[in-house]
């Protein structure tokens, strides 16, 4: 009896094992970092390599702290299948207090120096959009008064140009040009 309950417990100790490393994994070395910085903020972006032995990935941490500080809040943490360079352009400061960051499907905005980010996610806050097809944010752009736009990627099974979302508070709440309103971001 002993024997078969120590078989059991290995051949489901395997299948575990086999499950998150053939599908999907967690965290494993640091493969990049980058931090850049206004006069108030600093925001750090770690990719870390996948543990996964099929098709390993990258995670994608941004994180924030005050100068001067060692104290990082994560703003965001981002899965990608196939791993790219940290996007350096996509971290951005509007002014010593107001600052944002996008990859992929998601967008984060702070207005207190990186204490707080209102966090928004294309594919969740467009997803009963039949009309918006492509949810990847190719470009966001947000002036010191706090307009803005978001321009997602363009989706080749989709006609017409892709939609443009505009803000007026520098990216907290999104409104598709259509004049459609889109869900406002969660604050974390």
């Amino acid at each position: 009896m002993r024997v078969i309950l120590v078989l059991t417990a290995l051949v489901l100790g395997v299948s575990v094992w086999g499950i998150s490393h053939f599908h999907g994994g967690t965290r494993g070395k640091v493969l990049e970092e980058w931090e850049t910085a206004n006069t108030t903020f600093r925001v750090r972006v770690t990719t870390y390599g996948e543990k996964a032995l099929i098709n390993p990935g990258a995670y994608y941490v941004f994180r924030s702290a005050p100068i001067g500080s060692e104290s990082w809040r994560e703003i965001m943490n981002l899965k990608f299948d196939d791993p790219v360079p940290i996007p350096r352009e996509q971290i951005r400061f509007v002014n010593d207090r107001i600052g944002y960051v996008f990859m992929g499907e998601a967008f984060a905005v702070t207005t207190d120096s990186g204490y707080s980010w209102a966090l928004w996610n294309a594919e969740t806050e467009l997803k009963d959009r039949v009309h918006v097809h492509s949810r990847s944010i190719k470009q966001v752009n947000i002036a010191t008064d706090g307009a803005g736009s978001m321009h997602l990627h363009e989706n080749p099974f989709q006609q017409g140009p892709p939609p443009t979302l505009r803000t007026q508070d520098y990216g907290q709440h999104w409104i598709l040009e259509q004049g459609t309103q889109v869900p406002s971001a969660n604050v974390q």
